[in-house]
């Protein structure tokens, strides 16, 4: 249920002329009392700005639960994040000053440290252009141009089509989920995974056989394997910029997901010179290149590459030691230099091509 104030006394049904012509009168020697009914403001805050405990011209009620120069930097780099195309929802705005609150160490009155509506519609007031903007038209013949995409596997894998009688195929026991993110170039080159496993501390990866796993894959953790904003972040830096190369500029197109919805990914961004594009949604079907001619390849050969790995001994099974090396035999089968350009090919990304989209899409 949505909570009732009730509004008590006096509050901001005055101006600051009105307070002003109040305290001019005070000092013109009229009473306190007197100058509050004559010009309509509180007795109290008069008192208070009698006695310079409330200086001349400052907001009324009470003051923002984070400092101003720092509310001014994050309303900032809201906006920037929505003109590059990344539109920051309530929520994250919410979750991401909470986290910014606890990193600088900031006493509020947040509840456990995340501030509620109330703080957001103060801000709105505060920052009334606080809003989504357009995305910025940015040029996608820049080179070289990357794109970047999550996609999740499972050791419980679908048996692959076999000729012959019918016959149950062989699969892990395991429904543990797993989510990699892939990042691709417009000239057939890729970067090394990474891989989000289930687990609450980086114990969790121990267990995993990751010498397996594709040349340079970063191993890390959430609590339900899901790529977030923090991890967002963490492959850009890890990732992106250990392997993108001097040339500058760059540019990464990425979906308009919320893991990468991240203020920190896109301040790295402008620092390092690479440009960001968010695709609109619903329509990474035909924009995301990754989605054209790797992802679907990639759960076929998984597919493939776990049956012939159970056909092959009774003894084996897809688990944490043995999917790393599973999953890099997949990579090494649809991480071909012809089905990453063709994916750049059918979506008109490069070579440039504004005819590749059906004109009913």
């Amino acid at each position: 249920m949505p909570r009732k104030y009730i509004k008590k006394g006096v509050y901001q049904n005055y101006s600051h002329e009105d307070m002003e012509k109040a305290v001019q009168a005070v000092r013109e020697g009229l009473s306190l009392g007197k100058a509050s009914k004559a010009f309509k403001v509180p007795k109290s805050t008069l008192s208070d700005r009698i006695c310079q405990r409330v200086l001349p011209g400052a907001p009324i009620g009470r003051p923002p639960a984070l400092p101003a120069k720092l509310e001014e930097e994050l309303v900032s780099k809201v906006e920037n994040a929505a003109a590059m195309g990344f539109g920051v929802s309530r929520r994250q705005l919410l979750v991401k000053t909470g986290r910014l609150v606890n990193k600088l160490k900031i006493s509020t009155p947040f509840k456990d440290g995340v501030p509620g509506k109330d703080w957001f519609d103060g801000l709105r007031r505060r920052h009334p252009t606080l809003s989504i903007k357009k995305p910025l038209k940015l040029s996608v013949v820049r080179s070289p141009i990357w794109n970047a995409d999550e996609t999740g596997f499972q050791m419980e894998h679908q048996p692959a089509s076999v000729w012959g009688a019918k016959v149950p195929g062989r699969s892990s026991n395991s429904r543990e989920s797993i989510s990699t993110l892939l990042c691709v170039n417009a000239q057939g080159g890729f970067m090394p995974p990474m891989v989000v496993v289930r687990g609450k501390t980086k114990r969790c990866i121990q267990s995993w056989g990751v010498e397996d796993a594709p040349a340079g894959t970063v191993f890390t953790y959430q609590a339900r394997a899901w790529m977030d904003d923090i991890l967002g972040e963490e492959w850009f830096h890890k990732v992106f910029l250990a392997n993108c190369g001097p040339h500058r500029p760059q540019l990464l197109i990425l979906d308009s997901h919320s893991s990468h919805e991240v203020i920190g990914l896109l301040e790295a961004a402008v620092e390092n010179d690479v440009h960001i594009l968010a695709l609109p949604p619903h329509t990474t079907h035909f924009l995301q290149p990754l989605d054209k001619s790797i992802n679907g390849p990639l759960k076929a050969a998984y597919k493939s590459v776990c049956s012939e790995f159970m056909n092959a001994s009774p003894e084996n099974t897809v688990n944490k030691k043995s999917w790393p090396g599973l999953f890099r035999q997949s990579c090494e089968r649809a991480l071909t230099p012809q089905n990453i350009t063709s994916g750049f090919r059918a979506t008109g990304i490069h070579p440039l091509d504004r005819t590749a989209i059906p004109s009913d899409a």
